[in-house]
């Protein structure tokens, strides 16, 4: 299977966790998901990749289904805000 940006024919997209969230997950602290509804135009990438956390409801608005991210489910949010093309969300401690 192509990955998300390979399919909307960009290059991969160059997001890198800043030192403290990978500090934060040394140290067991919670980090959170979160998203600027400013940016985000809802086309749903976030949701293919990391549905218990991201859905876009019947009007086209993203809805923010849970913000604490556990350490299983870190690599599946990392893969939504790395495939975001309005860079719209973010992982923050």
């Amino acid at each position: 299977m192509s990955p998300v940006w390979s399919l909307l024919g960009r290059s991969r997209p160059e997001h890198k966790l800043s030192y403290d969230v990978i500090q934060a997950t040394e140290e067991g602290t919670a980090m959170k998901v979160t998203v600027d509804f400013a940016k985000c135009t809802g086309l749903g990438i976030c949701e293919s990749l990391a549905p218990e956390f991201f859905e876009v409801n019947d009007e086209g608005d993203l809805v923010l289904l849970k913000e604490d991210i556990g350490d299983e489910e870190l690599q599946a949010v990392e893969e939504a805000v790395a495939g975001c093309p309005t860079e719209a969300l973010r992982i923050v401690s």
